[in-house]
C-alpha cells in the first residue's frame, strides 16, 4: 500500500491506471460499460482498501473490503462490493479534507460521445455516507465531469450523474468517499451495478486565423473561421458561429461567408448560421470580410466562438473566450496606420446611409477624387454617441478638433495616443456650432450659426481652453447676411476665410474674417454660384492644390479665387459636415494703383498751362491670390487747381458704396478728400467694395477705375508744377495703405515776347542804337529783336515795322533779291519784299514777315533786318 501510495504522488493518471490493477473496459453505443461485482475476489480498480473473505473482518475493520452475495442489489445470487471505509485522516466519520478515491476503472469510449453514469449504492449502519463521482480526460488528467451523490440509506439509492461529453478515447470513473472512516461500522459502503452509457454525438471546434498583419483602411482584410465536428456522429440542425469583432474592424450588416451559410452583423457582433451537416471530422470554413479603421491600430484580439449542431454543449459568448480551443477560437494581429499629415485634406464624414447633417467620423478625402479614404477616428470614441458640424486639425497634424451637438463640447483626437480628450465648453451657443479652423500660429476658431465667435488653445498641454469673442460683425457694402452653413480655412499669415451659404441659396459667399483681441470682424470678398442650390456646402480646406468646398450630400468642388468660378471634382460620395487641413497657402490680396493726367481742354499742345483742365485717372488692380474687400480710395486735390464740379467718376458711375451706405459723387465738392468705396468693374457702379484678382493685366476687366477733372491755376512763380499721389486701402491691408504712383505735372509760364528795335547808319559807320542821324542819301539798317522770355515755343508769330517817314525802303538791301534778313538761332535766311509767294513783303510802307511754322523757343531771339536810304 504504501509503495502504491507514493507511486500515485509520482506518475500521471494515465500510469496509474496501469498500477490500479484494472484493465481498460469499453463502452460502445450498443453496450454500456458495466461493473456488477460478479466475481468474489480481489478487484484492481478498489484502490486504498485491502481484500478479505470474511464479510466479518470488513465489517469492523476500516480499510478492508470484499465482494458479498447477500447484498446483491438485484436478489439474483450476484455479489456487491462491501467496503469499510479507510480511516484517512483521522477525523472518525467526519468529512474529509480532501476527498480519497475508492474506486477507479478506465473505460474506453468513442472520443467525442455523450457519456451517462449510474450506480446503486446504501449504507451499512444508520449512520450515513456520501459518494462523491469525478470523471477525468484519461490522456489530459482534465476534469470532465464531477458531482456529490446524495447521503446515502440502509436501503439501495439510485446515484446518477449529468451527460457530458468525453473528448478523448478514455474517461477514468472515479468514485471517492467525502467521509472518513471509523472503527466498526459506521461507515460501512455497499456498491453495485456501476453503469456508464456512451452515446455518440456531434462535437464542434472551431480555429480562426486572419491574413494580417493589416494597415488602416486596406482592402481585402478578412477572418478565416474553420469549424470542425470533432464529436462522433454528424452534426445535424444548425450550426451557429458568433465572432467578437474588435474596436476598429467592421463587417458587413450581411453577407455569405460559405455556400449555405449566411452572417449578420450588429453592434460588432458576426453571427453566422448554416445546416452543414458535418460528418465526423469534417470541416467548414468561412471567410468574414472585415473594414479596418483607425481605432484599430496597434493589437487587435478577435474571438469566437461556436454551438449548435446537436453538439450538447451551450455556445459559449465569444467574449469569454481566453484561447483557440474546443468552442472558442481566438486570433490577434496588429494594424499599422500612417500618421496624418498636412498636405491631405480631412473630412467630418456623415454616416452611410444616415443623417447627412450629422458628422460621425474623421476620414481622409482625396480631393482629386472626392473618395473618402481611410478614417482616423470615430466620434463614438469618444465614450458618447456624439455628432458634430465642425472639424479642425493642428498645425501638426496631430490632433483633431470636433465641437459636439448638444453639449457644445471641445474634444480633442490625438493621433499619437489614439485617444479621445475632452476640452473646453462654447458657452453661449445660437443655434448649432457649424464653422472650425486652426491657424498656423495654433490658434483655434469656431462660430455658431448666430454668428458667433471663439477661439481655443490646441497645444497637447493647454488644456484646450475656449473664449468667446462675441458676435462677429460687419459693415461690408452690398454683403449679405452670415448664412447658418460654411466653414473657415487660415493662410499663411493667419487670416482666417470663411464660406457662408444657405440651403436653396443661388450662391456661396467668402469673407475674410479678422479675429482681433477679444473680438473680431468680417470683410465680404465676393460670391461663387452655388454648385448644388439642394445642398448645405459647409466643409472648405485648402491643400496643396487649391482650395476645396464639400457639400453635405458629398459634392466637391475646386474654388478659383481669380474668377470666382468652381470645378466638381468626381461624384458625390459620403458626405461631411466639414472639412479641415493644416496646409496654410498663402492668400492675399496684391494692390496696385496706377495713376496718370490728361490735359483735357485748355490751351493747345501738350505743355500744361494755367487755366487748361486736367483728367485725373487712377486704375486700381489686384495681382494678388484673393479678392480684397473693403477696398477704398482716397486722393488729395492737387494744390494750385480747382476741382471740375460733378467730374468725379468711379467706373464711370457718379455714385458709390462706402461701408454699407450709397455715396453720391455728384457736386460742387471735391469727393475723394475723404476714402470711398471702389470695387471691379471698369464700367459697372459699385455695389460692393470688393476687388476681384485680375489675371489679365492686359485687359482692362476686373480693375476699378477713377477719374476726375481740376482746372490749373497761374501759380505765384515760376518753375511750377501740380503734384498728386492716390491711396488705396482694404480689409487686411497695410496700415499706410497702397500709394498710387507720384504723377507730376509740369505748369509752364506760356510763351512772352519782348521786342527791341535797333538802328546803324552803314554809310558813315554809326554806332547801333536806338536812333540814329545822317545825311540824304546815307543808307540805314533797322534791325527788330524778338526775344521769347516766357516758358514755351512762340510760335505763328507774325513781324511788322513801317518803313519810317523820310526814308525810302531799298530793294535788294543786302543783295540782289536779298530784301529782308532774318537771322535765326538755326542761321540767317533772306526774303524778297515783293509779293512773291515767300515769308516777307513790303505794302503800303509796311515790311512783314510771317513765321509760319516757325517756333521760337524761349530765350531764343528772332532778328529781322531791312535797309532804308534817307530822303
Amino acid at each position: 500500500m504504501h509503495i502504491l501510495t507514493t507511486l500515485r504522488r509520482l506518475l500521471p493518471l494515465a500510469a496509474l491506471s496501469s498500477l490500479s490493477l484494472a484493465a481498460a473496459t469499453t463502452c460502445t453505443p450498443s453496450s454500456p460499460w458495466t461493473e456488477s461485482f460478479n466475481t468474489n475476489a480481489a478487484q484492481g480498480s478498489v484502490l486504498s482498501h485491502a481484500y478479505v473473505t470474511d464479510v466479518n473482518t470488513v465489517t469492523n475493520t476500516a480499510g478492508k473490503y470484499t465482494l458479498w452475495n447477500q447484498i446483491d442489489r438485484t436478489g439474483n445470487g450476484g455479489y456487491a462490493l462491501y467496503l469499510n471505509v479507510a480511516n484517512f485522516e483521522g477525523k472518525s466519520g467526519a468529512l474529509l479534507t480532501t476527498p480519497r478515491v475508492l474506486f477507479q476503472q478506465v473505460v474506453t469510449v468513442p472520443a467525442g460521445s455523450k457519456v451517462t453514469y449510474q450506480n446503486y449504492a446504501r449504507t451499512h449502519a444508520t449512520t450515513p455516507s456520501q459518494l462523491r463521482y469525478e470523471f477525468v480526460d484519461t490522456a489530459t488528467g482534465a476534469l470532465l465531469a464531477s458531482m456529490n451523490g446524495s447521503v446515502l440509506t440502509t436501503g439501495y439509492t439510485l446515484q446518477t450523474v449529468p451527460a457530458f461529453t468525453a473528448p478523448g478515447s478514455q474517461v477514468t470513473v472515479k468514485v471517492l468517499t467525502l467521509k472518513d472512516g471509523v472503527s466498526g461500522d459506521a461507515n460501512v459502503l455497499k456498491l453495485d451495478d456501476l453503469k456508464l452509457s456512451c452515446a455518440p454525438q456531434p462535437q464542434l471546434t472551431i480555429t480562426k486565423g486572419s491574413n494580417g498583419p493589416w494597415t488602416v483602411n486596406q482592402s481585402g482584410a478578412a477572418y478565416t473561421l474553420t469549424v470542425t465536428n470533432s464529436g462522433s456522429a454528424a452534426t445535424s440542425g444548425s450550426v451557429t458561429v458568433t465572432d467578437r469583432l474588435p474596436t476598429g474592424i467592421g463587417a458587413p450588416a450581411s453577407f455569405t461567408p460559405a455556400t449555405g451559410w449566411t452572417c449578420t452583423t450588429s453592434a460588432g457582433l458576426v453571427t453566422c448560421t448554416g445546416t452543414p451537416n458535418l460528418t465526423v471530422g469534417a470541416t467548414a470554413t468561412l471567410s468574414v470580410p472585415v473594414t479596418v479603421a483607425a481605432e484599430a491600430a496597434g493589437t487587435v484580439t478577435n474571438r469566437a466562438s461556436v454551438g449548435g449542431g446537436g453538439d450538447p454543449d451551450p455556445t459559449p459568448d465569444p467574449g469569454t473566450c481566453t484561447g483557440t480551443g474546443g468552442q472558442c477560437a481566438v486570433n490577434t494581429t496588429t494594424v499599422t496606420t500612417t500618421a496624418p499629415v498636412c498636405s491631405k485634406v480631412y473630412a467630418l464624414a456623415v454616416a452611410p446611409g444616415g443623417t447627412n447633417l450629422s458628422g460621425v467620423t474623421i476620414n481622409e478625402l482625396d480631393v482629386t477624387t472626392n473618395a473618402v479614404g481611410t478614417q482616423i477616428a470615430a466620434l463614438s470614441g469618444t465614450g458618447s454617441a456624439i455628432t458634430s458640424a465642425t472639424l479642425g486639425v493642428s498645425p501638426d497634424s496631430k490632433r483633431f478638433f470636433v465641437a459636439a451637438d448638444g453639449s457644445n463640447r471641445l474634444w480633442v483626437y490625438d493621433t499619437a495616443l489614439r485617444g479621445w480628450y475632452a476640452g473646453g465648453t462654447f458657452t453661449g451657443v445660437s443655434g448649432r456650432l457649424v464653422r472650425m479652423a486652426v491657424t498656423g500660429g495654433g490658434t483655434g476658431y469656431a462660430m455658431d450659426s448666430g454668428g458667433n465667435i471663439w477661439s481655443f488653445t490646441t497645444g497637447s498641454g493647454s488644456g484646450y481652453a475656449v473664449t468667446s469673442l462675441g458676435a462677429l460683425t460687419s459693415t461690408s457694402s452690398g454683403a449679405p447676411s452670415f448664412k447658418d452653413n460654411g466653414d473657415f480655412f487660415a493662410d499663411s499669415s493667419g487670416k482666417l476665410y470663411m464660406i457662408s451659404a444657405v440651403t436653396g441659396s443661388n450662391a456661396i459667399d467668402l469673407w475674410l474674417v479678422t479675429p482681433s483681441g477679444s473680438s473680431a470682424s468680417a470683410e465680404y470678398l465676393g460670391n461663387f454660384s452655388s454648385p448644388a442650390q439642394d445642398s448645405q456646402f459647409n466643409g472648405i480646406a485648402a491643400a496643396p492644390g487649391g482650395i476645396y468646398a464639400r457639400d453635405n450630400l458629398g459634392r466637391l468642388v475646386k474654388l478659383d479665387l481669380a474668377n470666382v468660378t468652381y470645378t466638381p471634382v468626381g461624384t458625390a460620395t459620403l458626405g461631411s459636415t466639414d472639412l479641415a487641413s493644416c496646409t496654410y497657402p498663402v492668400l492675399a490680396p496684391s494692390l496696385n494703383a496706377v495713376k496718370s493726367v490728361t490735359k483735357v481742354a485748355g490751351t493747345g499742345g501738350d505743355k500744361v498751362q494755367p487755366g487748361d483742365t486736367l483728367e485725373y485717372r487712377v486704375v486700381i488692380r489686384n495681382g494678388g491670390t484673393l479678392p480684397a474687400g473693403g477696398v477704398t480710395f482716397s486722393d488729395a486735390l492737387p494744390a494750385g487747381t480747382t476741382y471740375v464740379p460733378g467730374s468725379a467718376r468711379v467706373n464711370g458711375a457718379t455714385s458709390t458704396v462706402t461701408n454699407g451706405a450709397g455715396t453720391s459723387l455728384g457736386g460742387a465738392a471735391y469727393p475723394f478728400a475723404q476714402p470711398v468705396g471702389i470695387c471691379s468693374g471698369p464700367t459697372t457702379p459699385c455695389t460692393t467694395q470688393v476687388l476681384k484678382i485680375d489675371s489679365t493685366p492686359a485687359t482692362l476687366d476686373n480693375e476699378a477705375v477713377v477719374t476726375f477733372r481740376v482746372t490749373v491755376n497761374a501759380p505765384a512763380s515760376y518753375p511750377a508744377s501740380v503734384r498728386n499721389t492716390a491711396l488705396v486701402r482694404y480689409a487686411g491691408g497695410p496700415n499706410g495703405g497702397v500709394p498710387s504712383n507720384e504723377v507730376v505735372t509740369p505748369v509752364f509760364e506760356p510763351a512772352r515776347l519782348t521786342v527791341t528795335k535797333t538802328v546803324q547808319n552803314l554809310t558813315r559807320g554809326g554806332p547801333v542804337g536806338t536812333s540814329s542821324s545822317g545825311n540824304p542819301g546815307d543808307v540805314l539798317e533797322y534791325c527788330i529783336a524778338t526775344t521769347n522770355v516766357g516758358g514755351l515755343n512762340a510760335t505763328n508769330i507774325s513781324f511788322s515795322d513801317m518803313v519810317p517817314a523820310n526814308t525810302a525802303f531799298r530793294v535788294g538791301g543786302f543783295a540782289a533779291g536779298q530784301d529782308i534778313r532774318v537771322a535765326t538761332p538755326t542761321g540767317t535766311a533772306y526774303y524778297t519784299a515783293a509779293a512773291d509767294g515767300d515769308a516777307g513783303l513790303l505794302s503800303g510802307g509796311k515790311v512783314t514777315v510771317q513765321g509760319g511754322s516757325f517756333v521760337l523757343a524761349p530765350a531764343q531771339t528772332v532778328t529781322i533786318c531791312f535797309r532804308a536810304s534817307i530822303q
